[in-house]
């Protein structure tokens, strides 16, 4: 190396040898731009757009950690999905209701009691 070289000649030499091998990678670098540019600027764009979605994502988390944490009502990639939870537990609660409606009907109550608890069922989301 460059350091160790005990002479002006030597020294020289080895600077020689390692600008000539750093404009041929350089050469070498540029044919391969100029090859495969098209996959290049796709990676990246992809990188860059990941990046904004990065930034922006966490950007909503600090937001959201600042101020209250309850969710927004704007769709997000899971909002179908907690719609479709939603709508599920509703119809458990519903189910699990009727079925006790049916098992009350069937047991000694009073009218005035199963016309209540219809009443409460179809109140029911």
């Amino acid at each position: 190396t460059l350091s160790t070289s005990d002479n002006v000649e030597d020294r020289e030499h080895e600077k020689a040898r390692l600008e000539e091998a750093y404009e041929k990678c350089d050469r070498n670098l540029d044919e391969l731009i100029v090859q495969h540019y098209t996959e290049l600027m796709t990676a990246i764009c992809t990188y860059q757009s990941i990046t904004e979605r990065i930034t922006t994502s966490r950007n909503k988390i600090k937001q959201g950690s600042e101020g209250s944490l309850v969710p927004s009502k704007e769709s997000g990639p899971f909002q179908g999905l907690m719609d479709k939870v939603q709508l599920c537990v509703r119809r458990q609660i519903r189910n699990k209701a009727r079925s006790r409606l049916t098992q009350t009907q069937l047991s000694p109550a009073t009218g005035q009691k199963q016309k209540q608890r219809q009443k409460d069922l179809e109140g029911l989301p």
